[in-house]
């Protein structure tokens, strides 16, 4: 139980509120910073015309201790944070510390258990009790208010309670009043937000409701949502409180007299990806993204973009809270959620003159991928001879429609303009397959990178990651994880060797007209199932063979007219869970990602005896489905590709992130990934897992386990690149067919000739 009780604790925290560094009657203290220094050149256009002589900068101090930031503040020249550390029974503890900005030395610490009279928990009954900060605030006087949960329950029952205590207090810890605000808040309520007013006032929101409490302590009503808040800030002696509106957040001014909303807040946000707003010192407004910063003059309807996370060697998704420290100058917290490591930022303003030149290269994507940013922003900061600027085609903050940014990044890929490098994503380019980069020759063979690397081995990567960016003899690109995809059935029926041809696979399905193939299937879904996997045997892009007018295509038409023409949602609201449905023969199969071995006793114990039994294919021969998380390609674009393959070889070498998914593609990062689970650390025995009605309990991995699923990879490969538009041309001539418009015959020569074209077109 103790680490399920960990793994609460980090829910719990992850549920907690990342503010902005200051409130309406909070000092805001200037900071600086000293380490590795990032550059950033704004963007924006200033009204001042002297902008062009100017850029921002970061400077950095890591924090002496590893631990999790939450609910930043500044007071009296310290920054707040509540963090969590181990308590030694495998659970945690919630921790509010003052830190100097400049160091991040801790300078004083809070206790939170020890702020309230929490009930003793019986622990050898399976009673358990945790205590934690939702959020906290300080007054103009420099006293703390905090918003405190004693979570209580028990093992083994659903029921538990939460007890909200509003604690005022002195930073030394002195609590100076304590009050219960359970019964203000409502069954299941729950405080997200705090904020204080320059009277004093009290603003807690959360389950679609602001409490109001005023400066004497006293309950003031309560001001109901339409929504659930996502964020409170102060603007101009206001308090505001923030909802998601049709196009984005929206703001508006809580009536503390009144206990309702005013009218929204106009020409908030500047961009509708702001999720995070502080008040500056002349009175605008402070806000940020995960992609961006900017300030925002509501009341004369301006506003810019100060700089990009990724300009600053930031990852936005990593920053906790952003304040003004000075004019043109800010201070930023970041939390890696990956190394566990806690920073500040100092970002200041200087003259363009004093950033030094370094050479530029860009890698494109269609959308950010926060894991990638993260690992670019290491290696910028690991050296100083290059630089790696991320695009992205695709940013929901804005109006660009995702249609139009996929013709943009296809239309740069092909037409001669590509950037130096390209990320490809586990789901490909929405529209441009690796095959078509490759033969195009739009990417370009790293073989002649990887002879002369001492850092890059291809006899150190699993073979069926290295095959999944390969063609003729060539590489592209090395994923640094993958994940098999696993078709699993019962083995009383399935039979209990794995591997099946096509029509050994349609045959069983028709023999069982009790059960469907998979839960959430339709007719593309099956025909994925059957031929994603087996394309060559219909249409052979290397040999330009395309055998859609026989007899054994026919039976396939004549299996997917059975099938649903799509999926009917609703009827799956009242079945019962996928486990529960494979457990009463409801369906033959369940389609599932393996990225450890328990996942092999998982099934096992779902199907009361696995068969993994794979997709069909030619010859029958086991195959499995190979998911990644991406790789680096470069391009024949690339202004410098031995630069561009400094970058692919740090992303290859660095350590495996705790946050980690999937089964690394180095042979002995992967060693090390599987000894871990015969470690007292790596050890499952005990956790659970729930699926909906259906509940497991893990026991430790055994070496049997390990050797199924390097089993599995072994024959685990990518599916048929160019499936999908094949696919689309047989849907779309088969319709007369499935509608009894035409024979099978006579559609089975239109999608022949159309496939043909398709294939001697795109070979």
């Amino acid at each position: 139980m103790k680490k399920v009780r960990h793994i609460l604790n980090i829910l719990l925290s992850s549920l907690l509120a990342v503010s902005v560094l200051s409130g309406c009657g909070a000092g805001k203290d200037g900071a600086s910073g000293s380490g590795t220094a990032g550059t950033a050149e704004t963007t924006a256009a200033k009204e001042d015309s002297s902008l062009s002589e100017y850029t921002y900068m970061a400077s950095f101090t890591t924090s002496p201790e590893n631990g999790d930031f939450y609910s930043c503040e500044i007071a009296d020249g310290l920054l707040w944070s509540q963090v969590y550390e181990e308590d030694g029974n495998g659970g945690s503890v919630s921790i509010l510390k003052g830190m100097d900005p400049e160091t991040l030395e801790t300078k004083s610490q809070l206790t939170v258990g020890d702020l309230v009279e929490a009930p003793a928990a019986d622990e050898a009954a399976g009673e358990f009790v945790n205590t934690y900060l939702t959020d906290y605030g300080f007054a103009d006087d420099g006293t703390m208010y905090a918003v405190i949960c004693v979570y209580q329950y028990k093992e083994g029952s659903e029921d538990y309670k939460n007890t909200y205590y509003l604690v005022h207090l002195t930073k030394e810890g002195e609590v100076l009043s304590s009050s219960d605000i359970s019964e203000a808040l409502g069954e299941d309520g729950y405080v997200n937000y705090l904020e204080i007013d320059e009277a004093g006032n009290l603003y807690m929101a959360g389950d679609g409701k602001v409490v109001l409490v005023d400066s004497e302590g006293n309950p003031s009503g309560t001001c109901e949502l339409s929504d659930w808040p996502n964020g409170m800030f102060c603007y101009q002696g206001k308090v505001y409180v923030m909802l998601y509106g049709e196009s984005g957040p929206e703001a508006y001014p809580i009536d503390f007299a009144g206990a309702k909303l005013g009218n929204k807040l106009e020409g908030f946000p500047f961009n509708r990806g702001s999720y995070r707003t502080s008040e500056t010192t002349d009175g605008k407004l402070l806000e940020y993204s995960s992609s961006e910063a900017y300030i925002n003059d509501p009341a004369s309807g301006k506003g810019e973009m100060l700089f990009k996370w990724t300009d600053l060697n930031i990852a936005g998704d990593q920053v906790q809270a952003l304040t003004q420290t000075g004019e043109d100058a800010y201070m930023a917290v970041i939390y890696d959620w990956n190394s566990g490591e806690a920073s500040i930022a100092n970002i200041k303003k200087v003259l363009r003159s004093e950033v030094p030149d370094t050479k530029t290269l860009t890698l494109g994507m269609l959308y950010e991928d926060q894991n990638v940013t993260s690992s670019v922003i290491k290696f910028n900061k690991s050296q100083s001879d290059y630089r790696i600027e991320i695009k992205t085609y695709y940013d929901w903050n804005n109006d660009m429609a995702y249609e139009e940014a996929i013709t943009n990044f296809q239309n740069d890929l092909t037409g001669g303009n590509p950037p130096d490098m390209i990320y490809f994503g586990n789901y490909g380019m929405e529209g441009l397959d690796f095959s078509t980069l490759q033969s195009k020759g739009i990417i370009v063979d790293l073989n002649g990178f990887i002879e002369n690397s001492s850092e890059v081995n291809l006899q150190d990567y699993a073979p069926e990651a290295l095959d999944a960016f390969s063609a003729d003899g060539k590489i592209y690109g090395i994923p640094t994880t993958v994940i098999a995809r696993v078709p699993t059935g019962k083995a009383s029926i399935l039979g209990s060797e794995p591997g099946w041809t096509v029509d050994e696979c349609m045959d069983l399905i028709e023999a069982h007209p009790e059960a469907d193939i998979l839960d959430y299937t339709d007719r593309s879904y099956s025909a994925r199932i059957l031929m994603g996997y087996s394309m060559e045997r219909f249409a052979n892009f290397e040999t330009g063979e395309v055998n859609l007018n026989t007899p054994e295509f026919k039976k396939v038409l004549e299996f997917l007219k059975k099938q649903k023409s799509e999926i009917d949602y609703a009827e799956y609201e009242s079945m019962e869970s996928s486990p529960k449905r494979m457990e009463a023969g409801k369906i033959l199969m369940m389609e599932n990602s393996f990225s450890g071995p328990e996942d092999i006793q998982m099934y096992e114990a779902m199907t009361g005896g696995a068969c993994f039994i794979g997709y069909p294919t030619m010859d029958g021969k086991p195959c499995y489905g190979l998911d990644f998380d991406g790789a680096c390609m470069i391009t024949n674009n690339c202004s410098d590709p031995e630069a561009a393959f400094s970058l692919i070889s740090f992303l290859l070498n660095q350590e495996p992130d705790r946050f980690m998914y999937g089964i690394p593609s180095n042979l002995t990062a992967r060693e090390q990934y599987f000894e871990k689970y015969f470690t007292p650390e790596g050890s499952i025995e005990g956790n659970g897992i729930g699926w909906d009605d259906w509940e497991y309990t893990y026991h430790d991995v055994t070496r049997e386990d390990v050797a199924k699923l390097n089993e599995i990879l072994a024959n685990a490969k990518v599916m048929d690149p160019h499936f999908n538009e094949i696919y689309a041309i047989i849907d779309e001539e088969a319709q007369a067919f499935y509608n009894n418009q035409k024979s099978a015959e006579d559609v089975m020569e239109i999608i022949q000739s159309r496939v043909s074209l398709y294939i001697n077109e795109n070979r």
